[in-house]
């Protein structure tokens, strides 16, 4: 039997430290303003539910938005938007748009003005005669106003000599925001292509998305720029961009072929946001290596005053972005371009799954540190991602949530972003490199252009890989909270040449009830010199067996020694070298350790676990036991360190340390 020891008193003492929490970072750092939603009614969300039926009646094939912005001082809009659709079901007699608050001029359809209802929320346009199914017919809508602004963040922007709209409000429920500025269905299922011609004066142009079409002169400095996007988009991802802009462009040699990009800012900001992108290139090779070609004509970003959003091809980015440092830049940049995968290509189906556009985007801003920096800062980013959910987002988030149906009041929460790319990283532990790779890949290319749920894309994942992702989404997705395998004791004993070890496996639970089932978890072996022997083992239950074969005799067990998976555990590993220094604050754990005597090279890991320890007898020394964390320490003692009598105070020292540490907590 081999033990766990908590402390070595000839060797180190350790006390229990405060360590710094990291920094929150990418897009939710930047829109988390404190915002609240509500829980939605019944009549509301049947509401939401109507606005996505809708698709099964109409598809919305195209939308021609002409936007006068000339009046930059009254925020006013003078528009006409053409819809052309395509009836999917025979006898309809009326279509019906979202459109907020704004004034209904005429609307006018294949034969002329049409009879129409506005109601300040949807504009109902009567048929004088059915449309024949899945013929194209086109509606213009002439109206005017000032477009809606969400109370916290997102809607139509004139500011700071920017004119520009955010398709995303961060307060309203259903987020989408499309409705604000011109009639639609706004939804994530409902996609089309768009094609904007706007009109602005003075130094105001329009730098928009998809292909550049040309620019009108007209009287005195008043001009009509056009674009095109044939891409189809969802409605929320609809956007334009108007200011003194100048743009600075090039081409990226992508795996999967050239791709252009463009950065777009004003004169006396562009130089300064050129800076801090020089890390884009390889933020677009680990996108598409992970996720998949690129779908869009062009990468770009344009400057406004409160990004950051993820348009396609003309990603809305914070203006105060180019004074903050490169590496913040980067995660939030390669968030946004995560989004052209996840978000943009595949949509959640409604906002109550929105950790299926945010946790792979907010990975992606993990992939890139491993693309650039390589797997030691990568696996220190998502340390600091772990550490952040464990410490934070129940409290952010009125407790502990699932991921899905994530509650209408957290969908733009802590859970939803950082948790969300957590789990993903789960996802990718799950399955191993190539597999998860393999079906991220094929996920765009089946399921491309569309909206999905979560019982959706677990579906979608079994299907591409084959494997029964139940035991994955039940414990990850569809359940709040976290859990940690731990080797609680193992045997060795000789077989033929080899060592047949037997492990007694445990799981703790932090922030949810169930226990997880069919866990892949790295197993590491280590003989006394430091030997290493390395397998995957799987693990079921609150206390299961495990029986491997090891080349040599191990005398130490480590799980998840790389970070395979995010466990409701963290953990750092030091090797002691006679006559070196090192810093007693042992990173992520919450410990110090000191070094009295030394006589050789010493491996010492600790895991911080995040749950309750066991509630057994009280031992020497214990006064009560911690619901709610323990420590493991263990470690390559050099032979003949300590004596037989020591040896028996480490059992006792073990139970210790897990019960006084904490109650400090």
């Amino acid at each position: 039997m081999t033990l766990r020891i908590a402390i070595l008193p000839c060797l180190i003492t350790c006390t229990i430290a405060a360590s710094a929490q990291p920094i929150k970072n990418g897009c939710h750092y930047f829109r988390n303003k404190g915002a609240a939603h509500r829980e939605l009614t019944a009549a509301e969300r049947t509401v939401i539910l109507e606005t996505i039926a809708r698709s099964d009646t109409f598809d919305i094939v195209h939308y021609d938005i002409s936007l006068d912005v000339t009046s930059y001082s009254t925020q006013l809009v003078k528009a006409a938007t053409t819809i052309t659709f395509r009836a999917l079901m025979p006898g309809q007699a009326f279509i019906r748009f979202d459109l907020w608050d704004l004034t209904i001029d005429s609307v006018i359809g294949p034969v002329g003005p049409m009879t129409y209802g506005y109601d300040g929320l949807y504009l109902r346009a009567d048929f004088e005669t059915s449309p024949a199914v899945g013929v194209d017919e086109q509606i213009t809508v002439h109206y005017h106003g000032t477009p809606n602004r969400d109370p916290s963040w997102g809607g139509f922007y004139f500011e700071s000599n920017y004119i520009y709209n955010l398709g995303i409000g961060l307060t309203t429920i259903p987020p989408n925001f499309g409705k604000v500025w011109y009639p639609c269905f706004d939804s994530f299922v409902e996609r089309a292509s768009y094609t904007y011609h706007v009109k602005s004066a003075g130094t105001f142009r329009l730098h928009g998305q998809g292909t550049f079409l040309g620019e009108v002169q007209l009287a005195g400095d008043t001009v009509i720029r056009s674009y095109d996007l044939q891409q189809e988009i969802p409605t929320h991802l609809s956007a334009i961009a108007v200011a003194d802009y100048r743009d600075s462009s090039w081409v990226h040699a992508g795996a999967n072929g050239d791709i252009p990009v463009t950065l777009t800012g004003k004169p006396a900001t562009l130089n300064a946001m050129v800076s801090r992108f020089g890390d884009l290139g390889g933020a677009i090779d680990a996108c598409e290596f992970w996720y998949g070609p690129y779908a869009y004509e062009r990468v770009g970003y344009v400057l406004t005053t409160d990004g950051a959003l993820e348009i396609p091809t003309n990603v809305a980015y914070p203006d105060f972005m180019p004074s903050q440092n490169s590496n913040a830049n980067r995660a939030l940049y390669t968030h946004e371009l995560g989004h052209h995968w996840w978000g943009d290509v595949v949509t959640p189906y409604v906002h109550n799954d929105m950790w299926l556009k945010e946790g792979p985007a907010e990975y992606a801003s993990h992939l890139v540190v491993e693309w650039v920096n390589g797997r030691d800062a990568f696996v220190s980013t998502v340390k600091n991602n772990l550490l952040d959910i464990m410490t934070t987002a129940h409290l952010d988030d009125g407790g502990f949530q699932a991921l899905s149906p994530m509650p209408d009041p957290y969908i733009y929460g802590t859970h939803t972003y950082n948790k969300g790319a957590a789990v993903v990283h789960n996802l990718r532990g799950y399955l191993g490199d190539t597999l998860f790779r393999s079906a991220m890949h094929q996920m765009m290319v089946q399921y491309g252009n569309s909206a999905i749920t979560a019982e959706g894309f677990k579906e979608a994942l079994e299907g591409i890989t084959g494997l029964d992702m139940d035991p994955f989404f039940d414990a990850w997705v569809f359940a709040p909270g976290y859990s940690v395998f731990e080797v609680r004791s193992f045997t060795v004993q000789p077989s033929g040449g080899q060592w047949q070890v037997d492990l007694h496996i445990g799981q703790k639970l932090y922030g949810t009830t169930g226990y997880h089932g069919d866990t892949p978890l790295d197993l590491t072996l280590l003989a006394a010199d430091g030997t290493v022997f390395e397998t995957i083992i799987t693990a079921n239950g609150q206390f299961c067996n495990a029986q491997v074969d090891c080349p040599f005799e191990p005398v130490m067990a480590v799980l998840n020694r790389y970070q395979r998976l995010n466990q409701a555990r963290m953990d750092t590993e030091i090797t002691l070298v006679p006559g070196s220094t090192f810093s007693n604050v042992l990173p992520y754990t919450e410990f110090r350790l000191y070094a009295d005597t030394l006589v050789d090279s010493t491996l010492v890991r600790v895991d911080h676990i995040w749950s309750g320890a066991d509630d057994d007898a009280f031992g020497w020394g214990i006064q009560e036991i911690s619901g709610t964390h323990y420590w493991n320490v263990d470690g390559l003692w050099p032979e003949g360190d300590c004596t037989a009598r020591e040896a028996a105070l480490l059992r006792r020292c073990s139970r210790s340390v897990r019960s006084r540490a904490r109650r400090r907590q």
